[in-house]
């Protein structure tokens, strides 16, 4: 009780209920997750219900206290639980209108439909796989995939007649799969077969004043084309675009290095996203550190971090994790320019709620919750990890336990979510996060100067760094295999929701009661009174 009231858990629970944006996303995420788990339509009339009687009881309970609404305390407590439940239900409806506007079937029929390629062309074994936006009729606005056998690649942003053969909805999609909830995650209405009619190429100027994260992506496939012509081999120019640019193609060299990486429990190297973005701007600061002067001008040195870093997020095409990443390195650096005090509720809880905001879909995505988990996992377990080993006095050994420590916390709370989304995890890591996350610290840097160099007009690379980076790419191919025939560091289970939610409230009462322990014996013992 002492430590709820004024130790380390006071701290904590002062830090986090007293944040506006945290209570606020609370309500985002409440309203949202009622939508996906009761999806009845009593709930809603419940959540108003509820609200009114709430405000209608600390208007009688504070008018006849002193004459005033909220003047006292149960009042102010009434009010605010009715304002957090009025939020809760917004967030429902906002949610239910974008379901049902995602859900709704098209009018799409046999035939010909205007559209823009919103996403780069990704081959497959059979053909290709376009993302492409309605541009006619009373579907336009409207986003679908569409499965093509064509020879020809557009560039993103270009317009198309397209020849539509088979259209199949999103709430035509029966019995609901990770599939679904991957393309509603993307904010498409569902999946056509069909074959382009005409091609209309749309220039880069008319893309920046119109569609500038499009021009992004046609930057970014531009690079890939560059890549694509140093002599590397297929899967050496997949791995490095991946890592750096965050694309893989959907076909068999693209699924063999998902599922290699996949088997090496680091297929989040592949996924741009907060690590990549922080390994790019820790690059950044380390040369910036290198120029005399710079140190002195630490608001033009932030300034240039947050520059690089937002090219580098419109660069790999504005994903959800980037992008969310890039917002928390916006308020951290933003408060260290203006030499302000860094606030993590408001740096976690910001970001989480604008992409809420935007995309209410996003919420079906599984890095959202992976994302989070992480970052949870490293600030409640790291430390206690790390220091278990006792003082370690060489530097090196220092900063390899570090990495461990660092790859061991996050697994306690992102290991159960892996085992409900997918029903595997691999215990590999234990082995291969640290050596593959610092050969991809070691390659994102390369490749995108490899890149900048090529998009600057350097006709080729000399051969000892094409050479390096295919030995590079090699040797991570050779890391993630050595562990895939090991049976026992393959784990098989497949989690519900009772057992996940079971799993995290053992796990956050086993945390409770060992702060509370190692308060309670680090706590001074009181003198004792003489007579």
């Amino acid at each position: 009780m002492e430590s709820w009231q004024r130790g380390r858990l006071s701290a904590s629970r002062d830090r986090w209920l007293h944040s506006p944006l945290g209570w606020l996303l609370l309500c985002i995420l409440l309203g949202y997750s009622s939508r996906v788990l009761v999806p009845l339509g009593w709930l809603s009339i419940v959540l108003a219900t509820l609200g009114g009687l709430c405000l209608l009881s600390a208007y009688l309970y504070g008018w006849r206290a002193s004459g005033t609404v909220g003047a006292t305390k149960w009042s102010g407590r009434l009010v605010a639980l009715s304002l957090g439940l009025a939020l809760t239900l917004g967030a429902r409806l906002y949610y239910s209108h974008t379901m049902q506007t995602l859900e709704r079937p098209l009018s799409l029929e046999r035939g010909e439909v205007m559209a823009r390629l919103i996403d780069s062309p990704s081959p497959r074994d059979r053909g290709q796989s376009w993302d492409v936006e309605l541009l006619s009729g009373a579907d336009r606005g409207r986003r679908i995939r569409l499965y093509t056998q064509d020879t020809l690649v557009p560039q993103v942003g270009d317009s198309l007649v397209l020849w539509i053969d088979h259209y199949e909805g999103i709430g035509q999609a029966t019995p609901p799969s990770r599939y679904r909830d991957y393309l509603l995650s993307l904010g498409l209405s569902g999946t056509a077969r069909g074959r382009s009619i005409a091609h209309h190429p749309t220039p880069r100027a008319h893309l920046l004043a119109s569609h500038p994260t499009l021009l992004a992506l046609r930057c970014r496939d531009y690079l890939r084309t560059r890549l694509g012509q140093i002599g590397l081999s297929p899967y050496a120019e997949s791995v490095l675009t991946g890592i750096a640019l965050g694309y893989i193609p959907r076909d068999s060299v693209g699924r063999s290095i998902r599922g290699e990486f996949t088997a090496g429990a680091v297929v989040h190297l592949l996924a741009v996203s907060g690590f990549h973005l922080a390994v790019v701007v820790g690059a950044l600061t380390l040369i910036l550190g290198c120029i005399p002067g710079m140190r002195r001008h630490h608001r033009l040195r932030w300034g240039i971090v947050l520059l690089g870093g937002w090219a580098f997020t419109l660069l790999t095409g504005c994903t959800i994790p980037t992008l969310r990443a890039a917002l928390m390195l916006t308020l951290y650096a933003g408060a260290r320019g203006l030499g302000r005090p860094t606030s993590l509720p408001e740096v976690l809880a910001l970001p989480a709620l604008i992409q809420l905001l935007i995309s209410p879909t996003s919420l079906l995505s599984v890095s959202l919750p992976l994302t989070y988990l992480a970052l949870l996992g490293i600030y409640l377990f790291y430390q206690p990890i790390y220091r278990s080993v006792g003082r370690l006095r060489s530097h090196p050994l220092s900063y390899l336990w570090s990495g461990i420590a660092l790859t061991l916390s996050v697994q306690p709370l992102v290991l159960p979510l892996s085992l409900y989304f997918f029903g595997y995890s691999s215990l590999a890591f234990v082995f291969t996060s640290l050596p593959l996350t610092l050969l991809a610290t070691l390659l994102i840097p390369v490749t995108l100067v490899v890149l900048l160099l090529l998009a600057v007009g350097a006709s080729g690379l000399p051969a000892p760094l094409v050479e390096g980076l295919e030995g590079l790419t090699e040797l991570m191919r050779g890391l993630t295999n050595a562990f895939a025939d090991v049976p026992l560091l393959h784990l098989r289970c497949s989690l519900s929701l009772t057992e996940l939610v079971g799993l995290y409230t053992l796990l956050m009462v086993l945390l409770l009661l060992s702060r509370l322990r190692a308060e309670y014996h680090h706590s001074p013992t009181p003198a004792p009174v003489e007579s």
